[in-house]
């Protein structure tokens, strides 16, 4: 999926989040899998937020339990423009 130069940086923290890092049709990416829950999603944007400068897109994924039927999981797919 991503492009194969330059090789791709990959890190797992200590607060879980792995990241990998590259190109996207020679347009710079970083991919991070922040664990579960809109909590969790906030405290990333609030973090990257303090390294980015500029504009910034955030794509969040994953699936979710309806709140009436909980044997009914929902995938969803969200995004979200942070603007510098």
């Amino acid at each position: 999926m991503l492009d194969t130069s330059p090789t791709l940086f990959s890190l797992y923290s200590e607060r879980g989040f792995i990241t990998i890092t590259g190109c996207y049709k020679a347009v710079p990416v970083s991919i991070v899998c922040i664990g579960m829950g809109a909590p969790n999603a906030d405290f990333f944007i609030r973090e990257v937020r303090e390294c980015v400068r500029g504009d910034m897109f955030v794509i969040r994924s994953g699936i979710r339990l309806d709140i009436h039927d909980t044997n009914q999981r929902i995938t969803f797919i969200d995004w979200v423009h942070v603007g510098a």
